[in-house]
């Protein structure tokens, strides 16, 4: 499994809202040879966003037949099911803090998106540890280095099972700042929580066995991004505490 970033111009083409309607899009694909079924795509919406959107996943490639009716999504007069070939793309989840261009470049991505890119697995493993999808398992994804095999996991901390156990331990209030997201949007909260993990997966160097009620910790979508706000500064959730009541006064 390999990762890219793909390009998108909000100007021509509204990626976030087809996906959210159709879940599975025909993307350009080109001349592009690199990318293969089951790899993993981050979308990359151009200006004003600046920012990845949406995860998604490679199902077909080399499609030759546009069937997919997306023109309502459209904001240009491009005709998008003209000079195949396409890739078939589907959603695995909406970016819902959107990762911007400078924390990109802060993870090692230098320069404007304006073309397919593939990238490390490992920043793909910082990304995951951003956007906080429990289902990323890159146990799949493999990086050899002259003779050193290096694995990036989080196969424990993205463990539904210990999801499950933090939230059983600790509830669904944010931990940080006390957002619940079932009292704020009803049932399309019901049961939603961001789990954050006490310690960075990109800064494990092996496999290790996490323990759901220490190790991780309920946190809403604003403050789980103000404490990886800084690269090489992860915030302490009492840290991040101390400056929500410090700035309340």
């Amino acid at each position: 499994m390999k990762f890219f970033i793909f390009p998108s111009n909000p100007k021509y083409y509204r990626a976030r809202e087809s996906f959210e309607t159709l879940r599975k899009l025909h993307w350009k694909q080109g001349r592009t040879k690199m990318v293969d079924v089951g790899d993993i795509v981050y979308i990359y919406e151009a200006k004003p966003t600046q920012g990845l959107i949406v995860k998604a996943k490679v199902l077909e490639t080399n499609v030759t037949k546009y069937h997919i009716d997306d023109s309502a999504f459209s904001n240009s007069i491009i005709d998008f099911g003209m000079n195949p070939p396409w890739f078939t793309l589907e959603k695995v989840q909406n970016i819902s803090s959107i990762i911007n261009l400078g924390q990109l470049s802060d993870l090692g991505i230098k320069g404007n998106i304006q073309s397919i890119r593939e990238i490390p697995s490992n920043v793909a493993n910082k990304i995951e540890n951003l956007i906080g999808d429990i289902s990323f398992n890159p146990l799949e994804s493999v990086i050899y280095e002259g003779k050193k095999k290096l694995i990036y996991t989080t196969k424990y901390e993205r463990s539904p099972e210990n999801r499950r156990k933090a939230i059983e331990y600790h509830g669904l209030n944010c931990a940080a700042c006390g957002f619940n997201f079932s009292k704020a949007y009803g049932n399309l909260g019901a049961d939603y929580i961001e789990i954050h993990h006490v310690k960075p997966l990109f800064s494990m160097e092996e496999e290790i066995v996490v323990d759901p009620l220490k190790d991780l910790i309920p946190l809403c979508s604003n403050c789980h991004r103000m404490v990886h706000r800084h690269k090489n500064e992860i915030l302490s959730v009492s840290e991040l505490k101390k400056i929500i009541n410090e700035n309340k006064k």
